[in-house]
């Protein structure tokens, strides 16, 4: 009650400032400070904002924490917000976080002024590359383009998924020199689409040179919502068998994460060409599905095998190769020692 009679207090006076700053009318109130960045929030303007922010004592005696400063600093106009960004020593004296100061920097307007807070903080990566999220598409292809940060080339389909399905079926056509230079084939981008623009995407996709290996990548990375919405009157088979194929869950612990799960109860012939999309564990197959795992490297040479221990992975054929090795060498010693058991018998 004491905190809505001091609202009713501050909504009828001329100086607000004042009574904000005055310790005694925030006792008799029982104002804490929970209750007082958001009275703040409210009631004051930039000007007397910034006084607050600017008395380390206020800030101090009344204990607000970073949340509350940043709350306080988002709530100012942008030509405020970016002059106290800029003040490096200003925004290290009140002891915030780089992530307080990067979500400050992404939720700016101006995309130099963002560069220029980039380059005045030196942010981690991971944090520059939310704030190269936020800038215009154009601003943004621009920065990957130069490859300004250095981006890993597996976060890059993070920032391009941003633009949002037109930009990137537009981007395509126009830049696919750049997509096959950074070997960013489009189902890495449009499986971080949201729904919406997955299911805008798989209605323009027959716009766009593709083999149909790719276009399968991105039918089988599909939101399991969206394979359930698309109409496949007229799809063809092969895009319908993509479509069916089960996925790993994000973040599973199996290491299957957006990775296909294959069923060897099918023809495994529906998998070739999905190569990229395929991680097996050999010692997780059945025995009865030895040999069609072999088949399946046959198929698919480039599907990852990878072992329990985490060792070094190693690809489809080099997997086969390496089985018809080992079935070799123990078919040797067998007949070795079934020639050696005969002449110890007849020794």
């Amino acid at each position: 009650m004491e905190v809505e009679e001091l609202r009713k207090l501050l909504k009828n006076s001329k100086d607000k400032f004042s009574i904000l700053t005055d310790k005694s009318i925030l006792a008799k109130y029982k104002i804490e400070n929970g209750n007082l960045f958001g009275l703040i929030n409210d009631f004051l303007n930039d000007e007397e904002k910034l006084k607050i922010l600017h008395d380390p004592n206020f800030i101090s005696e009344h204990e607000l924490i970073a949340y509350q400063i940043v709350k306080i600093i988002e709530t100012l106009s942008e030509e405020n917000k970016e002059q106290l960004l800029k003040d490096r020593e200003y925004i290290d004296g009140l002891e915030l976080k780089n992530y307080h100061i990067s979500g400050l920097t992404a939720g700016l307007e101006s995309d130099e002024v963002k560069e220029e807070l980039i380059d005045l903080y030196e942010f981690h990566i991971s944090q520059v590359m939310d704030i190269v999220t936020t800038f215009q598409d154009e601003k943004k292809f621009e920065t990957l383009k130069q490859d300004k940060y250095q981006f890993e080339k597996e976060k890059i389909p993070m920032v391009l998924s941003s633009m949002g399905a037109n930009k990137i079926i537009s981007l395509y056509k126009e830049e696919k020199e750049f997509f096959e230079k950074n070997e960013m084939n489009l189902y890495k981008i449009v499986k971080m689409f949201r729904n919406e623009e997955q299911l805008e995407f798989i209605e323009k996709m027959e716009q766009l040179e593709l083999d149909i290996s790719e276009r399968r990548k991105i039918l089988v990375s599909l939101n399991e919502k969206v394979k359930g919405e698309i109409d496949t009157s007229k799809f063809p088979k092969e895009y319908i068998t993509a479509l069916t194929m089960k996925v790993g869950k994000p973040f599973s612990k199996d290491g299957l994460s957006g990775k296909i799960i294959v069923d060897f109860k099918k023809r495994l012939e529906i998998y070739k060409g999905l190569d990229e999309l395929i991680t097996i564990y050999p010692m997780k197959v059945l025995p009865k599905n030895k040999d069609k795992l072999l088949k399946l490297c046959e198929l698919c040479p480039n599907i990852v095998i990878q072992d329990e221990l985490g060792l070094t992975p190693s690809v489809g054929s080099e997997y086969k190769n390496g089985e018809i090795w080992i079935d070799s060498v123990l078919s040797r010693n067998k007949r070795r020692l079934v020639r050696y058991s005969k002449n110890s018998i007849y020794r």
